[in-house]
């Protein structure tokens, strides 16, 4: 086993690659609604029920793609097919946002990419951590430290992650109600700043 700074190398791959799913998944998921509701045109109750149905199939299908690594595809399988179909499902969900001008066509694409997300992430969560334990021999005591490295570094991205969207949420937002002031800027962002949530 190559190492670098005392660690195998496919150590940091499965760093980067948790590292970009959880960026995938929390990423989309901040700003699915605004895209539903703004972008795709679904009134708030449709758009908060697909948001619940995806939210809650994330977190059920690894149970089933668990099951089908340990019985027939095996880790490094799913792990990468869940990243392809992970992958396919974001392209599907950019075309939909790029083909806004047909709705019906834009609605199907997003479903199709949410399934590729679902399916996608049901055969790569539960698998990818099982393969930092791969990486060690049994008994290697740095096992330990690359199970918390990893969960700590994602967490780290995590809250990078989540106070970049809030910025960009909350700007994006404040543009939307100046556009939506229809009066002069000045005024509006006095508004703005006077409103109480």
């Amino acid at each position: 086993m190559s190492a670098l700074k005392g660690h195998p190398k496919g150590l940091y791959l499965i760093f980067a690659t948790s590292t970009a799913e959880r960026f995938s998944y929390y990423g989309m998921r901040a700003i699915f609604i605004l895209f539903l509701t703004q972008a795709l045109l679904f009134d708030k109750e449709a758009a908060a029920s697909i948001y619940g149905s995806y939210t809650g199939l994330v977190y059920l299908t690894p149970l089933i793609g668990g099951y089908i690594a340990d019985k027939y595809w095996g880790i490094r399988r799913s792990v990468f097919w869940g990243a392809m179909m992970m992958a396919v499902g974001q392209f599907l969900m950019f075309m939909s946002a790029s083909t806004l001008d047909n709705t019906e066509l834009a609605h199907w694409m997003m479903y199709g990419g949410l399934g590729f997300l679902i399916l996608g992430n049901g055969c790569f969560k539960p698998t990818v951590s099982s393969l930092v334990g791969q990486l060690y021999e049994p008994g290697d005591r740095r096992l330990d430290a690359a199970t918390v490295a990893t969960a700590n570094v994602n967490n780290f991205f995590l809250i990078v992650l989540s106070l970049l969207l809030n910025f960009v949420f909350v700007s994006i937002t404040d543009i939307m109600l100046l556009e939506k002031c229809k009066i002069k800027k000045k005024s509006c962002v006095k508004f703005l700043l006077n409103v109480k949530f």
